[in-house]
């Protein structure tokens, strides 16, 4: 399968990412105790190995910095998804 850049859209990059949500409203406290130990499960070997083993780079970001992850991708792709007129139902 040939890249975007082969396809002649060079500037079309993207990296595949998770996340992990909570409800709206999840008191502060326990977001914080959720990060606190994924981060910790992330960096433990037979995890973090068979992340790398399967491909994945794993990274944490705090709450906010997640959040403003997540708006600047709405940002980028929304247009471009809106354009493509592609609907959840599609």
């Amino acid at each position: 399968m040939p890249t975007f850049a082969e396809l002649g859209f060079p500037e079309v990059t993207g990296v595949d990412w998770y996340g992990i949500f909570v409800p709206a409203g999840t008191p502060a406290a326990v977001v914080e105790k959720l990060h606190r130990l994924i981060m910790a499960g992330v960096q433990e070997a037979p995890f973090a190995e068979n992340l790398a083993k399967n491909g994945f780079d794993p990274y944490t970001l705090p709450s906010a910095e997640f959040a403003r992850r997540i708006e600047s991708e709405a940002r980028r792709w929304g247009p471009i998804v809106k354009a493509s007129g592609f609907t959840a139902e599609s």
